[in-house]
């Protein structure tokens, strides 16, 4: 396989949106990207062809209102490991707060929605931190993250934190 430049192109965002990532998902590029109106948010997937053009139109996968979109709540793509689910995942609340809500949107690989789902997190009097999140090939969701003491400060290292698995 030579790895000589295929193509170098500018990845313009659709309107005004905002590119978040990209993924290969079953040999084709896919782009997800949000779009902010006032207070209300827009996520969308679209693939972008061998060519480096987009395939058809966005497709729009959710929306919310929210007071911010930050790095910290920007979503993930998660794909299943045969690659026929495709999802995006992302925290609705604020990460301070011990019980954390999270959205999952799941996809087919046509990019039609299947499923929506919120899911909550409550770590009790510890600061929960996200590390990974999975999706297994009939759905299910994985949510991996750290508990630290919310209170103590200098309990940060990892020996005196502990992980937690969630499943759905």
């Amino acid at each position: 396989q030579s790895m000589a430049l295929r193509w170098d192109k500018p990845v313009l965002s659709v309107g005004e949106s905002r590119i978040l990532d990209v993924q290969m998902v079953n040999h084709r590029l896919l782009v997800s990207s949000s779009m902010q109106s006032g207070q209300s948010f827009r996520l969308a997937l679209q693939y972008i062809n061998a060519a480096g053009d987009y395939e058809g139109s966005p497709a729009a996968v959710d929306e919310w209102t929210s007071g911010k979109f930050d790095d910290e709540s920007r979503p993930d793509i998660l794909l299943s490991t045969d690659q026929t689910l495709v999802g995006l995942a992302y925290r609705l609340s604020d990460r301070s707060k011990s019980k954390q809500q999270y959205r999952i949107v799941m996809c087919d690989t046509n990019l039609a929605v299947l499923y929506r789902k919120e899911i909550s997190v409550d770590a009790g009097n510890y600061e929960f931190v996200p590390v990974d999140m999975a999706v297994s090939n009939a759905g299910n969701i994985f949510l991996l993250g750290s508990l630290t003491n919310s209170g103590d400060k200098k309990s940060k290292t990892p020996a005196e934190s502990h992980y937690r698995l969630y499943a759905w």
